[in-house]
């Protein structure tokens, strides 16, 4: 028995993550927020990324039938 896939949409999120990061970086060198709070936003937006590949990546490998290798 499989499970479900996992979409590859879910890597829209530390995309979406780093937008914000980007953001915020640029009213930070305005002097308008924090630049502390950017750069907290970079870190879990590389996490993030790390964790849905991991577990895109242990997906495939251990549905490797399903994805025809």
């Amino acid at each position: 028995m499989t499970k479900r896939p996992i979409p590859l949409n879910l890597f829209g999120m530390p995309f979406g993550l780093v937008g914000l990061a980007d953001a915020w970086l640029t009213a930070a060198d305005a002097g308008r927020v924090p630049r502390g709070v950017g750069d907290a936003l970079l870190v879990l937006s590389a996490a993030v990324w790390v964790l849905v590949t991991v577990a895109y990546l242990n997906h495939a490998l251990r549905n490797r039938a399903r994805y025809g290798t």
